[in-house]
């Protein structure tokens, strides 16, 4: 069907991009001071691209850091310290290419503080091995919301053009969620270290008063 609807638009060169590696120069850190009632902060680590096999290790550190209300920066940062009203964590992949990234509001003079918490988080995720309960909680909340967002027939058929664009083929839930269940505490402090270190990171921070010491933050920590 696809080929008798289409056949007659013909083919053309393929989209070309030029490549990321470690020769790109990324800013260490951006301030944009604007009048705002709270500052804005996003802290990103520079990562491997979509064909990694250490992006489901990946998955799941980000689930146990920040993806909901369970995790570590959530619990520290809003319940604990009661320094921001959400803080998350997210995972971006492209082709050679990607992204961890940390995002929080908070009051102007809580900035440092709150950064100097999640960058102790971070370090934590690195020096200890996540423990098995909170692996199996990750992991079942990641299997969890797969399943929940394939209940329609429009999200698999947009998982099944997502990952044929990406991969050249139909990658099966039950194929990614078998993977996610294959990580180890080890893998997951293994990607920590790997990937949650100062050469890899970049700060952007959006808020009134911006002090320019806060460009040695990330060294310091």
């Amino acid at each position: 069907r696809v080929e008798r609807s289409w056949s007659s638009l013909g083919s053309g060169p393929g989209l070309a991009s030029a490549p990321i590696d470690d020769q790109v120069v990324q800013q260490r850190v951006g301030l944009a001071v604007r009048e705002v009632e709270q500052t804005h902060l996003a802290l990103g680590f520079r990562l491997f691209g979509r064909d990694d096999p250490r992006r489901f290790a990946l998955k799941v550190l980000s689930v146990v850091l920040g993806e909901n209300m369970s995790s570590r920066l959530f619990q520290v940062i809003r319940e604990r310290h009661g320094l921001a009203y959400a803080i998350q964590s997210a995972v971006s992949h492209f082709s050679d290419t990607g992204s961890f990234v940390i995002t929080a509001g908070v009051e102007p003079a809580d900035l440092r503080r709150t950064l100097g918490l999640i960058l102790r988080e971070l370090r934590k995720m690195a020096d200890q091995p996540v423990g098995c309960r909170e692996l199996r909680r990750a992991q079942d909340y990641l299997t969890g919301q797969i399943r929940l967002g394939l209940e329609s027939s429009g999200r698999r058929m947009n998982w099944a053009g997502e990952t044929v664009m990406s991969y050249g083929r139909i990658v099966t839930p039950e194929a990614v969620i078998d993977r996610l269940e294959q990580v180890t505490p080890e893998a997951v402090q293994s990607v920590a270290r790997d990937c949650l270190r100062p050469a890899r990171a970049s700060l952007a921070v959006v808020g009134p008063g911006l002090a320019e010491p806060l460009r040695g933050e990330l060294d310091e920590r």
